[in-house]
This record gives structure tokens, sequence and C-alpha cells, in this order.
């Protein structure tokens, strides 16, 4: 199987579970997994928690970004 950032580890994931695209969302602190989820054509929410900042991984243009994990949850 592919690594990041091909889609064929999430497709995989989808057809197993047969949760729709729409319904599916990647979490992840990285650019390639910003791209993961662009190429398989889900959600990402990106939490700048990790070894990228802010600013680098809002170039990428994730769904949803946040500073912290902890701002994810209500």
């Amino acid at each position: 199987m592919e690594g990041k950032p091909s889609p064929e580890m999430i497709n995989k994931i989808v057809e197993i579970t047969a949760i729709p695209k729409e319904n599916t969302i990647l979490i992840g602190d990285s650019p390639i997994d910003i791209m993961t989820a662009k190429n398989a054509g889900i959600h990402i929410c990106a939490v700048a928690s990790g070894n990228h900042e802010y600013d680098e991984l809002k170039g990428y243009n994730p769904d949803y970004l946040y500073k912290e994990i902890s701002q994810i949850l209500p």
C-alpha cells in the first residue's frame, strides 16, 4: 500500500467502513496530512500542535485549522 500523500489508505478505510467520504474527516498536524485528505476527497482538520506552525499549515488551505487540539471539542 502506498503511503501518504497517496489517497490509497483513506480509500481503503472508507471502503471497509462503508462511511461515505462526505462524512469522513482526517485530523492531522502536517502538510502531508492535508495533502492526503485533499487527494482522497475528504475533509481535513489540521492542528498546529506538532512540528508545523499554524501559518505554514494555513498555506495548505485545510478545511479547519486550530492552534491546539483542545480547541476541536467544546
